[in-house]
């Protein structure tokens, strides 16, 4: 028998069942669909951060203590070694600041304003203007402070506005005044420091409030590319395991391995339900041979030879694979556009909104900001869809054989 005859009685049958048709379509497309939508959040976190990375230049250094205390002296010392171009010093600290009401957890960054395009890669200024290099007490705030996604992302904080915004724990708490004089632009994810959800201060004003001398890290930019790796050498040899010392390359390679990773995880755990979905498949086709065994009998009678049988069970379950995994390519691009605000919104809410304390949400909120864009890998797509077609083909397997070795004599006398 042709090859479009069987598909023109696959889909009449298919037709004649169609809520049972529809729902194992349903059960295949939710598969492919969570594949394509989790792993192009995976891609597109890695995209942006490693984008993030490059923006600062293949050229730069993160140098990070390890029980040790970077002071001025360090500053100076690492200057004047061979193919330093520049060193940075910068101060982060945990802080928190009252809107609306909640109390929202922020990070303080101390930065010198020149070092500013070093740090973000470019300087992105919705209102106002950058500080002056001098210790006075002003902000720039980031954009998920002026503009909380919590709140629909109206603006809640303005240009010349007082901020208040407390230091510390307990007995060691410490609450600061600052004047707002801009309010910087979406950043998006970016390692060490997540200008979204910062307070960026003159560095001097910051060291000056905190009553300290040391710094949080140094970001250094070497002379050119080809003296990164023989710098990194000779700052290991300095300072041996009282640095952690990383370059743009390292830190683009472990995020993107980690991430990887991570995405192959959320492709296994979605995968889960297709593997699920083909046992619903072979479920439902099981019910269908034994419903119409005296169809097949009568078919047998008429002529059909097994192997004509067996293929159209065989198309049977291939259509309710194509017609589900497509059905799950629309949802599952549909799903991933909308995932990067809800996640975003998760990891942005307030303590009180989290149900934590303010200790907790201190660890929690304000140093990640998950702004991105999803990327959807075409050869995933193409992987999730075909997967979804070959386990519908293989759970279609064992009921199309037994509907082909069916006896018309007895298939006719079944009741």
């Amino acid at each position: 028998m042709r090859i479009s005859d069987l598909i023109k009685l696959a889909l009449m049958d298919l037709g004649q069942r169609k809520l049972r048709a529809a729902l194992t379509m349903i059960s295949v497309s939710i598969g492919v669909a969570s594949i394509i939508a989790l792993v192009s959040q995976a891609a597109g976190i890695q995209q942006s951060v490693v984008d993030t990375l490059y923006k600062l230049g293949p050229t730069t250094m993160f140098l990070t203590p390890r029980g040790y205390q970077i002071t001025s002296v360090d500053v100076i010392r690492i200057s004047e070694l061979q193919g330093v171009a520049r060193v940075i010093p910068i101060v982060q600290i945990p802080g928190s600041i009252y809107r609306s009401g909640q109390q929202v957890q922020v990070s303080l960054v101390g930065i010198r304003s020149s070092d500013l395009e070093a740090l973000l890669g470019s300087i992105k200024i919705l209102d106002g203007s950058t500080y002056p290099d001098a210790p006075v007490p002003v902000a720039l705030v980031g954009y998920n402070i002026a503009f909380p996604p919590e709140q629909g992302g109206s603006q809640s904080i303005y240009v010349g506005q007082p901020l208040l915004v407390e230091l510390g724990f307990g007995q060691f708490r410490q609450r600061i005044q600052l004047q707002i004089i801009g309010i910087l632009g979406q950043y998006g994810s970016t390692p060490f420091v997540s200008p979204d959800n910062s307070i960026l201060v003159p560095l001097d004003e910051l060291m000056k409030i905190l009553n300290r001398r040391s710094y949080s890290m140094l970001l250094v930019k070497a002379s050119d590319i080809n003296t990164v790796n023989d710098l990194s050498n000779t700052l290991n040899t300095i300072y041996g395991n009282n640095l952690q010392i990383l370059t743009v390359q390292q830190l683009s390679e472990t995020v993107s391995s980690i991430i990887g990773q991570f995405g192959v995880l959320l492709a296994s755990i979605a995968g889960i339900s297709l593997s699920v979905a083909g046992l619903g498949t072979m479920n439902i086709m099981m019910i269908t041979v034994l419903e119409r065994t005296r169809e097949i009998g009568v078919m047998k009678a008429l002529g059909f030879k097994n192997r004509d049988v067996l293929l159209l069970y065989l198309l049977e379950a291939s259509l309710i694979g194509i017609i589900g995994g497509l059905i799950g390519i629309g949802l599952g691009i549909g799903g991933a556009q909308m995932l990067p605000s809800i996640i975003s919104y998760s990891f942005l809410r307030t303590p009180q909104q989290r149900g934590s304390g303010p200790q907790q949400g201190m660890a929690q909120q304000g140093q990640v900001s998950l702004s991105y864009s999803p990327v959807i890998p075409i050869d995933m797509t193409i992987t999730a869809f075909a997967i979804a077609i070959l386990v519908s083909i293989i759970a279609g397997l064992y009921p199309a054989w037994r509907a082909s070795r069916m006896e018309p004599v007895r298939a006719l006398r079944y009741e």
